[in-house]
């Protein structure tokens, strides 16, 4: 199966979009990547933030390579992945 990064109305419709339209205008932008120890990333805490920085650092270059000095927004979201319960665990205020 192949994805295709174009939406039905021939949009873009992949999480780069907001950098790609943001980006010409100066608009800050930010590309949130989440990996899930033990889900889409690694099982270890390391890894997954190892992976998470690397995602965060790709929206980076995409943001400067459409308008060098474009403010980015850095951040991720880590969460846990409970592999018996399949539940995503991540800090909620009560």
């Amino acid at each position: 199966m192949r994805s295709e990064p174009w939406g039905v109305e021939g949009r873009l419709s992949t999480p780069t979009f907001p950098l790609l339209r943001a980006g010409p205008k100066g608009i800050p932008a930010t590309y949130l990547p989440s990996p899930n120890t033990g889900g889409g990333g690694p099982i270890i805490l390391a890894g997954a933030l190892a992976l998470g920085n690397a995602e965060c650092l790709v929206g980076l270059v995409l943001s400067q390579l459409v308008r060098p000095g474009t403010p980015f927004l850095y951040g991720m979201n880590t969460a846990a992945l409970d592999m018996k319960e399949d539940n995503n665990f991540s800090q909620e205020i009560d």
